[in-house]
């Protein structure tokens, strides 16, 4: 089988309610959210986001549905926000013959929030949630953790925040913390220290592997 058509991006939100037979908290899934994108266009598509109004307490009121998401509404119990999930892919992905995988940031997701309480609640789950990519394994798998060298790596400083993907990569290619395949790659792309992008100047250095890694990681560099 070849690489899919589409990925789809899937996110749990969970919060603290009082638990049925005890005076203690358990943590319950108040929400999913996802989006699916267009490999081959890179298309981003709506967010869709349900929230789970039984997973919903006093503590965790601002995870009520989002005006600004494009699509936003509510769902009685997980059951009913995973079935609408369901719905969205049979409409946009399966009936229309696109083949696709789900995509989560790490294992927790799935495997510890929405399979541990489909079971807690006797909720069945579609066969898809059985098999997704793990973003954040993935992403490590693809930069080969263990052979990053230091004379491959940068930092962008001055960067605009409403600045594109295109622009950056119009300056040169890559974000705030860069790797390059060659040592010789990096040292011409120091040379772009202090030119502009727009009305800023971009301010270039040298960094570290291990700057790189934090990245990866999603700790702050």
């Amino acid at each position: 089988m070849g690489s899919p058509e589409h990925l789809v991006c899937f996110h749990c939100t969970t919060g603290r309610v009082p638990a049925e037979d005890s005076d203690s908290e358990e943590e319950t899934v108040s929400g999913i959210s996802w989006i699916a994108v267009d490999v081959k266009s890179n298309q981003l598509g709506s967010v869709h986001r349900c929230v789970v109004k039984s997973g919903l307490s006093g503590a965790n009121e601002a995870l009520k549905p989002n005006t600004n998401l494009a699509v936003s509404t509510e769902a009685e119990q997980l059951g009913d926000a995973l079935e609408e999930f369901d719905k969205f892919i049979a409409k946009h992905l399966t009936c229309t013959g696109k083949s696709w995988c789900l995509v989560t940031d790490g294992q927790l997701p799935l495997r510890h929030y929405l399979h541990m309480e489909a079971c807690r609640k006797k909720t069945k789950l579609s066969d898809h949630f059985y098999s997704f990519y793990d973003l954040k394994k993935e992403v490590k798998r693809a930069v080969n953790l263990g052979h990053v060298l230091d004379d491959t790596i940068l930092r962008a400083r001055g960067l605009p925040w409403q600045a594109s993907d295109q622009d950056v990569s119009n300056f040169f290619k890559g974000l705030n913390i860069l790797r390059f395949e060659k040592g010789e790659h990096r040292e011409l792309a120091l040379k772009r220290h202090k030119h502009h992008l727009g009305s800023r100047y971009i301010e270039v250095y040298r960094a570290t592997a291990q700057d790189f890694l934090k990245i990866v990681r999603g700790k702050s560099a």
